[in-house]
């Protein structure tokens, strides 16, 4: 599991940079001053520095995704608690990243890592910045979400196993309070997800969770806690 603490950074606005810019914080070799919860201009700034194509993380998904998401799907997402979760986890993805970049790594391991995090920022990452978690939003948001990704993007299926996996990690967390991480370790829930869970009974806790396993078995029957 990803292990850091998230900053906010100030608001920027808009997701796209000029392509001059872009290519100057490229050329520098440092990408990381870009990443916002509001702005997608840094996985510009990474594509021209990594060039890997249209089929490519940064382009393929990161800035099609942080774009469609910041955009609100449209409208879509409509809930105050569902765009702040957009904003966390549109940072949190990005830091991730530019964790990566003093490594010089390659685009597949890019794409590895990236997809690796979602879980991660979906659930603590998106909490620590805004305090809204995957695992405290309620089935309407969740359906919201779903319905944002599209099986025409390169790489919408493999997007789609990692809201499976997160919604079936929320619902280990209803049932039991933790789940195991990659290693077998436990792992508690965030501090927003603790504060549901602690104001529910039992029995809400558990209609939450079958509700959580329920949604992750619709999009991934594999991903079932």
């Amino acid at each position: 599991m990803i292990k850091r603490l998230l900053v906010l950074v100030p608001l920027a606005i808009g997701c796209r940079t000029t392509g001059a810019a872009r290519l100057a914080d490229a050329a520098s070799g440092d990408c990381r001053q870009g990443v916002s919860a509001d702005s997608c201009a840094y996985y510009d700034c990474l594509e021209a520095k990594l060039r890997c194509g249209d089929d490519g993380y940064p382009k393929g998904f990161g800035a099609r995704y942080c774009a469609r998401f910041l955009g609100l799907c449209d409208g879509r997402l409509s809930s105050a608690n569902a765009r702040r979760w957009v904003r966390g986890t549109a940072q949190c993805l990005q830091q991730t990243l530019a964790d990566l970049e003093s490594s010089n790594p390659s685009c597949p391991v890019v794409t590895a890592v990236a997809f690796d995090s979602h879980p991660f920022c979906y659930t603590s990452g998106a909490a620590a910045i805004t305090g809204v978690s995957f695992c405290t939003l309620n089935p309407f948001e969740w359906n919201q979400i779903r319905g944002c990704i599209s099986f025409a993007d390169t790489f919408s299926g493999r997007g789609l196993k990692q809201v499976a996996s997160t919604a079936a990690r929320c619902s280990l967390f209803f049932a039991s309070s933790l789940f195991l991480d990659e290693s077998g370790a436990a792992v508690e829930p965030d501090a927003a997800t603790t504060r549901v869970i602690d104001d529910m009974t039992p029995a809400q806790r558990q209609a939450r969770a079958k509700e959580f396993a329920e949604f992750a078995r619709s999009i991934d029957p594999a991903a079932a806690p």
